[in-house]
């Protein structure tokens, strides 16, 4: 997954090396969505086209203390900026498309990016291309409390507990199983030998195809992938 951060101000727009984005402008979508003054959304293929609101430095920071309470927040958090607004996520590497709406439905792009037409149709968004990563993100531990245990995963006692690791013998029976629903023995019917070829190279990808799949259903409605993912990841 690449990691994507969408700023807003004037000047120029940046990206990271893993593939993050950090645009300055906002944004906002679909029919009948309007923002408030001075409020910008970015609409983006990677947030299933939903307006996602952007928000300063400072504002991200004082959401992590409780409301009320001014005093549970440590005074540098109020010095961060506040005039500059973002949107961090991380997405799945690929080519994304996006465009941003503020003032009560102003749409608009970033001439920092690619404006590109979006599939075939008369509409022009920008596009992203978000590299894989190639480095695991490093986990963090937050202590809650220094006489707190620290929480131990346990399987067994877990939402995981049917979970099934893949063997190459439940994935060959599970391609043979996808194999005969597909429709690609009637275009090769008369060939075999072609037809096993197929076979030999997609499941060289099965498992990977079906990691994607099981990404794209867990966005979409489950346990069918709607059209606008489906696009999407064609």
């Amino acid at each position: 997954m690449g990691r994507k951060n969408t700023t807003v101000q004037k000047g120029p727009i940046k990206r990271d090396s893993v593939g993050s984005f950090v645009g300055k402008e906002r944004t906002t979508n679909t029919d009948g969505f309007k923002p408030i003054d001075k409020e910008i959304f970015v609409v983006a293929s990677f947030n299933d086209w939903t307006p996602s609101r952007l928000k300063t430095l400072r504002t991200l920071n004082l959401e992590k203390y409780p409301v009320f309470d001014e005093e549970a927040v440590p005074k540098h958090v109020f010095m961060l900026d506040n005039t500059v607004v973002l949107y961090a996520n991380l997405v799945p590497p690929g080519t994304h498309y996006f465009y941003f709406v503020k003032d009560r439905g102003s749409i608009f792009l970033s001439p920092k990016y690619e404006v590109v037409r979006f599939k075939n149709t008369n509409i022009f968004l920008n596009r992203i291309i978000v590299k894989r990563r190639i480095k695991d993100l490093d986990t963090v531990h937050i202590a809650r409390d220094a006489d707190d245990d620290e929480a131990v995963f346990m399987k067994d006692r877990s939402v995981f507990r049917d979970f099934i690791e893949n063997t190459p013998q439940r994935l060959q029976k599970a391609f043979d199983e996808d194999i005969g629903f597909s429709k690609i023995h009637k275009t090769v019917k008369s060939d075999p030998i072609e037809m096993q070829k197929i076979c030999d190279c997609l499941f060289k990808h099965y498992e990977k195809i079906l990691e994607i799949y099981h990404y794209y259903i867990g966005i979409s409605s489950y346990p069918t992938i709607a059209m606008n993912e489906f696009t999407s990841f064609s």
